[in-house]
C-alpha cells in the first residue's frame, strides 16, 4: 500500500479549542510541560476494514465489529439528522404559508371594521330591527325605507343621517332597559 493510499483512509481531527496549538498527548491534553503539538488522526469506515484484513487477532477481530457498528449508528444518526431538518424546513414552510393566511386574515377583520356598512348589509346583519316600526319612528315613508334596505334607491346623505339617527336612539333605549327580578 503506497502512502498516499494511507493517507486517504484516514483524516485528521480538528479541535474546536479556541486557543491556539493545543498541546496532545496520546490520551489526554498536555498541562503546558512539554508534549508533541499534533492534532490526532482517525480513520475513515474504509480503512478500518482494510486494517481488519490486516489484523488478524480476536481482540483486532472485534474490536473492528465494534467500530464498523459504531460507523452505522453514525451513519443512521446523519439521516435521521437530515429527515429532521427536512421536517423542519417543511413545518416552517407550512408556518409560513399559515402567517400569510392568518395576516389576509386580519387584514380583511380591519378593512370589515374601517368599513361603515351600507343600509342593505346593515339591515341584513340585524334582522331583528322591524323596518315598518323604525320607518315610522323616523316619521319615513316605509316603502322609500324599504327600497334603501333592499340596495334599488340610494339615500341621500341627509337622508342616511335620519335614519342612523333613529337607529342609534333605539339602541340608546334597548341599552338603558333594566328588567325587575
Amino acid at each position: 500500500m503506497f502512502y498516499a493510499e494511507f493517507e486517504s483512509l484516514r483524516f485528521q481531527i480538528e479541535t474546536l479549542e479556541k486557543s491556539e496549538n493545543p498541546l496532545r498527548l496520546q490520551n489526554e491534553t498536555s498541562k503546558g510541560r512539554g508534549g508533541t503539538r499534533y492534532l490526532p488522526y482517525a480513520f475513515t469506515e474504509q480503512g478500518v476494514a482494510m486494517l481488519s484484513g490486516i489484523l488478524n487477532s480476536d481482540k483486532a477481530i472485534s474490536m473492528n465489529i465494534a467500530i464498523m457498528r459504531a460507523f452505522v449508528e453514525i451513519r443512521h444518526i446523519a439521516l435521521k439528522q437530515i429527515d429532521l431538518k427536512e421536517q423542519l424546513k417543511e413545518i416552517k414552510e407550512r408556518l409560513g404559508e399559515h402567517d400569510v393566511q392568518l395576516n389576509q386574515i386580519y387584514d380583511a377583520m380591519e378593512n370589515m371594521l374601517d368599513e361603515k356598512p351600507d343600509l342593505a348589509s346593515f339591515f341584513e346583519f340585524y334582522k331583528v330591527i322591524n323596518a315598518k316600526a323604525l320607518s315610522e319612528r323616523i316619521g319615513m315613508n316605509q316603502s322609500l325605507l324599504a327600497q334603501y334596505i333592499n340596495g334599488s334607491k340610494k339615500p341621500s346623505p341627509t337622508q342616511t343621517q335620519r335614519i342612523l339617527k333613529g337607529v342609534q336612539q333605539v339602541g340608546k333605549e334597548l341599552a338603558s332597559i333594566q328588567f325587575f327580578l
